[in-house]
């Protein structure tokens, strides 16, 4: 009896069924983050500084923007170069 007993011990323990992971967890979380997102209009606010510009901005900004006039203009592909030529033959 003893070996019935170890086999059926055995096979219980083999028959034991695990538990899948839970894949609830991803649309939980799309629930939780739902709850949480700003409302569309807090995004659109606007504050009364954004308009003022600090002395160091505005030299970075005209720094910046001195460099972008003096830039050379994109070198155009070889289709556009051929398509101008043509109709400036024309």
């Amino acid at each position: 009896m003893s070996e019935t007993q170890a086999d059926s011990i055995a096979k219980s323990s083999v028959e034991t069924t695990i538990q899948p992971l839970h894949q609830e967890s991803a649309t939980l979380r799309q629930q939780v983050l739902q709850k949480h997102e700003l409302p569309k209009h807090a995004l659109n606010v606007a504050s009364p500084t954004d308009s003022l510009m600090s002395p160091c901005t505005a030299k970075l900004q005209a720094h910046k923007k001195k460099y972008y006039m003096k830039r050379k203009p994109p070198v155009m592909s070889l289709q556009n170069t051929l398509q101008s030529v043509q109709t400036e033959k024309e």
